[in-house]
């Protein structure tokens, strides 16, 4: 069995069937490297907008009273007049 393996790789066959899953591999491997980069970037790009919207939110100073709240979300647009 190992005599006719040894045979069929040093056959022309056999040369280009192991030049062709070389190269499949090698495509392989490239591929799934750049899944996982790009998937590395896109959890570290959620994670600073995450980081961004943390900060904002701390930002806020909160008001003492909820008419106080209101007026601070009317100014800001995110309340209309006579809803709430």
């Amino acid at each position: 069995m190992t005599a006719l393996i040894v045979w069929f790789m040093g056959s022309r066959l056999g040369r280009a069937l192991s030049a062709l899953l070389t190269a499949l591999t090698v495509l392989l491997g490239v591929y799934h490297y750049g899944k996982r980069n790009a998937r590395s970037e896109a959890r570290t790009e959620a994670l600073e907008a995450y980081h961004e919207t943390k900060e904002r939110v701390d930002e806020v100073e909160p008001a003492p009273t909820r008419d106080a709240n209101l007026e601070r979300l009317r100014k800001r647009g995110l309340v209309r007049d006579g809803h709430l």
